[in-house]
């Protein structure tokens, strides 16, 4: 049986989720970080097809590799999102990984409170610098999905 377990260290966050729709999954945490900005009185930022892109490469990445890192490779986040083409004058970045949860639904939930709970995580996602985001999940071979959200303005 397969425990349920959060971990948050810096600005990563690890919590112990399963197989779904993972552009459902992406949308939903999209959705999420808008409505915590609204709570918080930020703007809903609108999603860049260049940093969803970015968000979604990465998240593959990690799931490819097995690796759960802001850096991954030597690459750091403006290196990413500038090989999309977009130019940004700040960026940010939220990265999540999970296994064991059986509603899709209880994992984006579950990531979206750590997230709000972190003090790095919450800066970054009610940003005010921030004007538009990317969300990216993806699976792992041993079935953990990892989520990345990249908040940027150019």
């Amino acid at each position: 049986m397969l425990t349920r377990r959060a971990f948050v260290a810096g600005s990563a966050l690890l919590i112990a989720a399963p197989a779904f729709s993972l552009t459902d999954a992406s949308a939903r945490l999209t959705a999420l970080a808008n409505e915590a900005r609204a709570r918080e009185g930020r703007k809903a930022l609108g999603a860049h097809p260049d940093l969803v892109q970015a968000a979604q490469s990465y998240a593959q990445l990690m799931g490819q590799t097995g690796e759960f890192s802001h850096r991954i490779g030597g690459k750091r986040l403006m290196t990413r999102v500038r090989a999309t083409g977009y130019r940004p004058r700040y960026v940010s970045e939220n990265i999540g990984a999970a296994q064991g949860y059986s509603d899709p639904d209880a994992y984006i939930d579950v990531i979206m409170r750590g997230w709000l709970k972190s003090p790095g995580h919450r800066k970054n996602l009610l940003s005010k610098k921030s004007r538009e985001m990317g969300s990216g999940l993806a699976t792992g071979a041993d079935g953990t999905v990892y989520a990345v959200q990249i908040f940027a303005r150019r």
